[in-house]
């Protein structure tokens, strides 16, 4: 065989092997499905001055799955059309993954603020019963000769009071007690320390960092006073202690005797 009549021959196959390869390429890409062989092969021959060769070219394509399906198409495969009748309609299938997906709510400020103070009372209520519970295990048993009547009242059984008052190591073993002076320099009452949970002074509504500044309108500058001025008034039935709380409230604690 001629030189030319070999590479006419070649380019040939190569031609025919090109053409079936883009068509095979391009049926997805015209809406059919196409499911060729799995593994299709093409050969062609070649002539030279040694013999005849036979040269296999191997292609594999994969089957196209639902490629190039129409709106009306896809509708009629996916559930009945809820549109017209040039498919612009929903399918049921795409409705009801529109209606399995999340919603979404962009909340207002004032949906905001609100969450958030609930957070905090949530917080807050959470961190309060906490310290209820690790004061429950530490705290002493509360004793029958105080009980509450109502806020910033109580009543207290004069024999109770009478032996702290009457003992004074007794009294001094309810807590600590400091000076306190008011934003001149001046004494103003006394402070309390180290009251203990369920202690006398606890039970009776006294916390740490109270201030004491007069018992029934006689000030007071130190705890040996407040028992001097309660000697004075041992036969009053109402006993009424000005006090500032550690947070700067100002208060009276009322307590009746019996």
């Amino acid at each position: 065989m001629q030189p030319i009549q070999f590479v006419e021959a070649s380019m040939q196959a190569v031609l025919a092997a090109t053409l079936t390869a883009v068509f095979y390429l391009s049926v997805p890409l015209l809406g059919m499905v196409v499911s060729p062989p799995q593994h299709p092969s093409y050969s062609f021959e070649t002539f030279g001055d040694q013999g005849t060769a036979v040269v296999q070219m191997d292609f594999v394509l994969q089957p196209a799955e639902k490629v190039g399906k129409t709106a009306e198409g896809e509708a009629e495969a996916n559930g009945d059309n809820s549109g017209s009748g040039e498919g612009k309609g929903t399918s049921k299938g795409d409705a009801d993954r529109s209606n399995n997906a999340p919603k979404y709510h962009r909340r207002t400020a004032a949906e905001y603020m609100a969450a958030r103070e609930a957070a905090v009372a949530r917080g807050a209520a959470a961190s309060k019963a906490r310290a209820e519970a690790r004061m429950k295990g530490k705290c002493a048993e509360p004793v029958d000769a105080i009980s509450k009547l109502g806020n910033n009242h109580w009543r207290v059984d004069r024999d109770f009071v009478e032996a702290y008052t009457g003992d004074m190591d007794k009294f001094n073993s309810l807590g600590a007690v400091g000076i306190h002076k008011d934003r001149a320099g001046k004494r103003d009452g006394f402070f309390f320390g180290r009251i203990k949970c369920g202690s006398p002074l606890h039970q009776g509504g006294l916390r740490n960092g109270d201030v004491v500044h007069s018992v029934n309108d006689q000030k007071v500058h130190n705890a040996m006073q407040t028992v001097f001025t309660y000697n004075r008034l041992r036969n009053k039935n109402r006993i009424e202690v000005d006090v500032t709380r550690r947070n700067g409230d100002r208060e009276v604690l009322v307590y009746t005797v019996r």
